[in-house]
């Protein structure tokens, strides 16, 4: 008897097994179907249905380069002239200035909005965290996790099961410099470059309106076309309306030490402090409002509060003050690529006035600054580039301590990231490119830990022959056109060797 029902319970798991798996070919070869339906569907003539997404700051972006010089864009060239079957489109989600864990806050709206089939998300130098970020640490539990989950949604059931039973993520909406409502993967190109476009159209209806060459020149300095935000700030000078002209040479001339051209730097510097009649007062309230924004604890805040002052005593004090100031900004944050940038000049102005030697007209740009990422002497949190968000001063506590912080708040965000792209069937990979140093083996072991492609770019870019011809001309930190393809080449690689590009 007992061997009997034995048989019949036997027969019966072997029936619902056979069954499931007849369900699993089934919905296997529907899928077939309609992904051979899909391939004969006309496409749209900008955006395809297959998309990468790239999420990063200022190198996803494409800062200091023309928009079609991305690495994103770059990448899908790549795919256009390599396998032109796919049909991919590459989607330039770059926003300046922001990290992972900017992303990993809006990142369920991001990817029902773009719906891509691979995600790339950078990790640069530079994270803010609060208290609670720090706490929730996963462990290699959730890596475990993932990998079974990640084995177990090969099967068409098991993820439409997963769908069903999953709650829809809370929609939020998503911050206005996002890709612009898909504008941004139309052709390729990120938001910024859209919101520039505008700004253009905008000035050329409205020539005399100060605002509107004050926007595009704003604009054009997020993105580093130097050029066009010259031409926009000496448009807007004068203009009724408008700001003070000691103002936009200020700017002007951050803008040439930028890009390494001192000697015009001095000149807009003279030109500031000419025209400054009147400004001083005016300068000394901008300072008293930053001062104000600095009781929020934000460290960024402070640094912008401490650029001012900069300012303020390069144009109406001491020049070593300045120099003072700047050094205070750049061991705090050494990515801020401005204060660095303006650190060098004034250096190199006040070296001239002491020897009575002319200023370079063309300051060299540091082949080794993208690749050692030089902490200006800063320890701890700095060495990490990790910042409390709560805090007002830069907590300098031991490296260790530092690290620690570093790989939970890391490890905070990316769950967030592959939960959300692991519901909708998203893959993920990670590239390092702006990361610093001493991040490389938290990054490399949380990639380890949650079976996370790294595609090791700052490696790569260290080990080229040739690394002059990756670097921007005339400008410290940034790509040139053959640094973004060399990138792209790079994540492409990385895609194929993964299996992602089939």
């Amino acid at each position: 008897m007992v061997a009997q029902k034995s048989r019949r319970f036997t027969a019966l798991l072997a029936g619902m097994l056979c069954g499931l798996l007849l369900l699993e070919l089934g919905l296997q070869g529907v899928g077939v179907v309609v992904r051979g339906l899909d391939e004969d569907h006309k496409r749209s003539p900008t955006l395809s249905d297959h998309r990468i997404l790239a999420l990063g700051a200022c190198y996803t972006v494409g800062v200091g380069s023309e928009p079609e010089e991305s690495y994103p864009r770059q990448l899908e060239f790549l795919l256009d002239e390599r396998q032109p079957e796919l049909d991919l489109s590459v989607i330039n989600g770059g926003i300046r200035g922001m990290s992972i864990g900017y992303f990993a806050t809006w990142i369920d709206g991001m990817l029902d909005d773009a719906a891509p089939e691979v995600l790339i998300v950078n990790v640069n130098d530079r994270l803010t965290f609060t208290s609670e970020d720090v706490s929730e640490v996963t462990g290699g539990r959730q890596g475990v996790r993932r990998r079974l989950d990640r084995a177990l949604s090969r099967l068409v059931l098991y993820r439409v099961v997963k769908v069903a039973l999953t709650p829809p993520a809370e929609r939020t909406a998503l911050p206005e410099d996002w890709w612009g409502a898909g504008a941004g993967g139309t052709d390729g190109n990120d938001q910024l470059s859209h919101a520039i476009t505008q700004a253009e159209a905008a000035v050329q209806e409205r020539p005399e309106d100060a605002d509107a060459w004050e926007e595009l020149a704003r604009l054009s300095e997020k993105r580093l076309n130097y050029e066009r935000a010259v031409d926009a700030r000496l448009a807007a000078i004068g203009l009724e309306g408008g700001r003070p002209a000691s103002h936009h040479y200020r700017q002007l001339v951050w803008i040439r030490a930028s890009q390494r051209r001192y000697a015009e730097a001095e000149r807009h510097l003279e030109q500031a402090v000419m025209a400054s009649e009147g400004y001083e007062n005016s300068l000394l309230i901008e300072l008293r409002r930053n001062k104000n924004r600095m009781a929020q604890d934000n460290p960024l805040e402070v640094m912008v509060y401490k650029l001012r002052l900069a300012d303020y005593y390069a144009l109406f004090g001491d020049l070593g003050e300045a120099i003072r100031v700047l050094q205070e900004v750049v061991t705090g944050m050494p990515s801020l690529i401005q204060a660095r940038d303006l650190l060098a000049f004034y250096e190199a102005l006040q070296r001239s006035r002491e020897t009575g030697e002319p200023l370079a007209e063309q300051a060299g740009v540091d082949l080794d600054a993208l690749f050692t990422k030089d902490r200006g002497g800063q320890e701890g949190m700095g060495q990490f580039g990790i910042y409390e968000a709560k805090e007002g001063d830069l907590d300098l506590v031991s490296a260790a301590e530092a690290e620690a912080r570093f790989r939970a708040v890391l490890e905070h965000n990316l769950v967030k990231i592959l939960r959300a792209a692991d519901a909708r069937g998203i893959s993920v990979i990670l590239e390092n490119l702006s990361s610093l140093p001493d991040q490389a083996p938290v990054i490399e072991g949380l990639s380890r830990t949650y079976d996370v492609p790294l595609v090791d770019l700052q490696g790569a870019l260290a080990a080229h022959p040739d690394r002059a011809a990756l670097l921007h001309p005339t400008m410290n930190l940034r790509l040139s056109a053959e640094g973004n393809r060399f990138v792209a080449e790079q994540i492409y690689a990385a895609l194929d060797a993964e299996g992602l590009l089939q």
